[in-house]
């Protein structure tokens, strides 16, 4: 991929990469949610970081979504 890191903004072939990423996480395009529209922003911040490959996105995506999941539980936890 031509992408460069430390982008402001982001090409149509990045959009698509990051869309594919999403799409392969089982965030569906045209159906908005919360947490979908997190995950856009964390992948977008985390391709003008310099992780412009699909593997390590999403890599980073599961690992920003576990840590989501875990953040949820320890709030909604009953003692």
């Amino acid at each position: 991929m031509t992408s460069h890191s430390h982008r402001q903004y982001l090409s149509s072939s990045d959009m698509a990469l990051i869309e594919q990423v999403l799409a392969d996480a089982g965030f569906v395009k045209g159906v908005p949610s919360e947490k979908g529209r997190d995950a856009a922003k964390f992948l977008t911040r985390k391709f003008q970081d310099g992780v412009v490959d699909g593997a390590g996105l999403a890599k980073a995506l599961r690992g920003h979504l576990v840590a989501l999941e875990f953040q949820h539980r320890r709030r909604t936890a009953r003692w």
